[in-house]
């Protein structure tokens, strides 16, 4: 039987890793990757296999590349906690919408967005490891407060 790891950490940290996500969002929002690189920590994997120089060269070609964010410029931020074969790490997910929602909504067309959503662990007091989670807890409020 598999036994289950909870990590805990101090005041401290869940503070610097609260900073660490609001940063990240800002910067990731602001389409700038080359700030990402500063958050990011020099030994870190991420996305299963990259290193930091290539994950700045991914974020740069997904905000940039014409077909994939480029047109997008209104964005919602929501976080979660992944509930996969890794629980309870911290995620951000990315809505990107269009610049013309507003007229979307009022035609009634479907509005098409980008979603992104990104789980995250901590080291030194930067981001150790970024991942896609397969599944996640959105509605982390109510728990927040309970905590």
């Amino acid at each position: 039987m598999n036994k289950l790891k909870i990590n805990k950490c101090t005041e401290k940290e869940k503070e610097s890793h609260d900073n660490l996500l609001k940063s990240f969002s800002l910067v990731f929002g602001s389409k700038d990757p080359y700030n990402i690189g500063l958050l990011l920590h020099d030994n870190g994997l991420f996305f299963g296999g990259m290193n930091k120089t290539r994950v700045e060269s991914y974020f740069f070609n997904f905000f940039f590349n014409k077909n994939l964010l480029s047109d997008y410029y209104n964005l919602d931020i929501e976080k979660a906690i992944s509930m996969d074969h890794l629980p309870g790490e911290e995620v951000l997910i990315f809505r990107f919408y269009p610049l013309d929602t507003d007229r979307q909504k009022l035609l009634k067309l479907p509005i098409e967005e980008k979603v992104m959503t990104f789980a995250f662990t901590f080291k030194d007091e930067l981001i150790y490891t970024i991942r896609k989670p397969l599944k996640t807890l959105n509605n982390i409020r109510e728990y927040e407060r309970l905590n």
